[in-house]
């Protein structure tokens, strides 16, 4: 992004002060200590760089978060909208919608779809069975038959996975006794 700053008043400028210095140029050093890494750097630059760019990411959002409230406030006391170029900003609402009983719904749509199953099933969101809770519910076969992994590559922080031990004597699972005491992973 070089754009020109429009001289505001706080805006850094350039090295002599005045307005118009691109955020590059006065980025510059902060851009430097989240670069990409090499092959060949050591284990304290990679997470020193990590660590700077955690922290740059969120202060930039916790900063933009802050300014997107302003604005508002900003907007709403003149009564006004914000246009730059052919870009309006204005107050908006988003709305959430929630669906706090599930069955109800199911039932509901169930109805209008005349009984049709798989016609309702159109009308379900793309994942809306909790894993988990029906590995528990369903032998393995059909766990297996309706549900599929995908597995992305992600930088993940805390421990390594590790080997997990479950004693079933101990265990609360239901799905274990039910299943003979075992539980396949799919």
């Amino acid at each position: 992004m070089d754009f020109q700053s429009p001289g505001l008043p706080g805006h850094p400028g350039n090295e002599n002060g005045t307005p118009g210095a691109t955020p590059r140029e006065w980025l510059g050093p902060v851009e430097a200590m989240v670069e990409p890494l090499h092959l060949d750097d050591d284990e304290d630059t990679a997470a020193a760089r990590l660590d700077m760019a955690r922290y740059l990411t969120e202060w930039a959002g916790e900063l933009r978060r802050r300014y997107e409230q302003s604005l508002i406030a900003w907007m709403q006391h003149h009564k006004r909208e914000l246009v730059i170029g052919d870009v309006r900003f204005y107050p908006g609402v988003r709305a959430v919608w929630k669906c706090p009983d599930a069955a109800a719904a199911m039932r509901a749509v169930l109805d209008a779809c005349g009984g049709d199953l798989d016609a309702t099933a159109g009308y379900l969101k793309s994942d809306p069975f909790k894993h988990g809770s029906c590995r528990g519910l369903l032998d393995v076969e059909d766990f297996r038959r309706v549900f599929v992994i995908s597995n992305l590559d992600e930088l993940r922080e805390g421990q390594p996975v590790r080997l997990q031990r479950d004693d079933m004597r101990f265990s609360r699972r239901p799905s274990q006794a039910r299943n003979g005491g075992g539980h396949e992973l799919p």
